[in-house]
């Protein structure tokens, strides 16, 4: 993954909630399977791969492609049959859901927003948040504010 990349540093940490002791090794197109390339191309054909990975999660083998659409960074993680395992896009303040921004306030009144992302699972949905006043990325998802990410942010 290309730290030196704002948005790939950003998206690192979302996928970092997936699993703290992944096993990366860059790859080229050609090495990727034909059935992880036919699912990205399907859904994201449009978008740049910016750079495929090959990761061990849990012991379990993905296939990772680190994205840009338009204004979008998007990293697609992806299971050897072509299932998607994860996806983790960098998303406006304005486009989280009320209710996180509402619980955001009652935990953090002083806070301002100042990056976000969202993490989709299988069948569960987080969003990562970057706040004022704050050194560590906060996590939440439909419980309210569980966890804390573990990278700090480098960016002011």
């Amino acid at each position: 993954m290309n730290l030196a990349n704002p948005s790939a540093l950003f998206l690192a940490a979302a996928l970092l909630s997936y699993s703290a002791s992944a096993q990366e090794t860059e790859i080229s197109r050609k090495d990727v399977p034909p059935v992880v390339l036919a699912a990205f191309n399907k859904v994201y054909g449009s978008a740049k791969v910016l750079e495929w990975e090959k990761e061990i999660h849990g012991g379990k083998l993905y296939y990772e492609a680190e994205t840009v659409d338009g204004k979008v960074s998007r990293n697609i993680l992806y299971s050897p049959d072509g299932t998607v395992a994860q996806v983790a896009a960098k998303i406006t303040p304005q486009d989280l859901p009320a209710a996180v921004m509402d619980s955001m306030k009652v935990q953090f009144p002083n806070a301002t927003v100042r990056s976000a992302y969202k993490v989709t699972h299988a069948d569960t949905v987080e969003y990562g948040l970057s706040l004022s006043g704050s050194k560590q990325k906060k996590g939440c998802d439909e419980r309210g504010w569980n966890r804390r990410i573990q990278r700090r942010e480098d960016s002011p």
